[in-house]
């Protein structure tokens, strides 16, 4: 079996629900976005956010292919 890298971004515990009430947005959007699941415009500025304002760290992790 094959893995690959997959970027994600690591926030401080507590973050993902200030994130939801500050950006407006659901817990799912702000996962999925993180997760780098969705490729929307409301996502980038949500990985954007978390990177400058949340103190969100970007590592890649390995997933199966």
């Amino acid at each position: 079996m094959r893995t690959k890298k997959r970027p994600i971004i690591i926030v401080p515990f507590g973050s993902r629900t200030r994130m939801t009430k500050e950006l407006g947005v659901s817990m799912e959007t702000v996962r999925k976005a993180l997760k780098y699941i969705t490729d929307s415009e409301e996502a980038v500025r949500i990985r954007r956010e978390a990177l400058t304002n949340y103190g969100g760290t970007e590592v890649e992790i390995n997933v199966k292919a």
